[in-house]
């Protein structure tokens, strides 16, 4: 079961029970944060633990974060998965789409894309490193042209180097586990 693909076959599409393919499932807020941290190469901060502590190591929900609590973080008062919220809502959209935490993150000057300006990197290494980044996996031909127009079509590097960086982030690759 653990190596199915979650492409399912043409009669099994309907089929959720029984294994027939893995189920599609939306990343959890914990492990989205801690993902946009390692896309952006800006470390989420919490207080009252140490430096470089990510998401899945906070040791309860008493860490303020709007970011986890609308993506549906359990408050953990039971000790079910059923307490997580699963189920998407305009709130989550919205936060994940334009919400403070992403933007920030987008145009922090100690990220990912500041290195990568300054290091003076060819486009094509840059969209390398983002699609390692987010995916574990090399960008195709197709997703290589796709950045090289979004960037193209920017006031200059930075911000279209952030458009691509946003387009990942808010793409069905990144935010679920398939």
């Amino acid at each position: 079961a653990y190596q199915l693909s979650s492409a399912p076959l043409p009669e099994n599409v309907e089929k959720t029970r029984f294994y027939t393919h893995y189920n599609v499932k939306r990343l959890p807020a914990e492990v989205m944060l801690d993902a946009l941290d390692d896309l952006t190469g800006s470390q989420e901060r919490f207080r009252g633990v140490p430096q470089g502590t990510r998401a899945i190591e906070l040791p309860d929900p008493n860490y303020s974060s709007y970011f986890l609590d609308t993506l549906g973080r359990p408050k953990r008062v039971i000790t079910c998965e059923c307490e997580r919220a699963s189920e998407p809502n305009l709130a989550q959209v919205l936060q994940v789409a334009n919400g403070q935490l992403i933007n920030t993150k987008l145009a922090t000057k100690n990220g990912r894309i500041e290195e990568l300006l300054k290091a003076k990197a060819a486009d094509h290494e840059v969209f390398t490193e983002m699609y390692l980044a987010s995916f574990s996996r090399y960008p195709t031909k197709a997703e290589l042209a796709n950045c090289d127009q979004i960037v193209k079509a920017a006031k200059n590097k930075r911000e279209g180097y952030q458009d691509v960086m946003w387009a990942i982030s808010n793409s069905r690759e990144f935010l679920f586990n398939h």
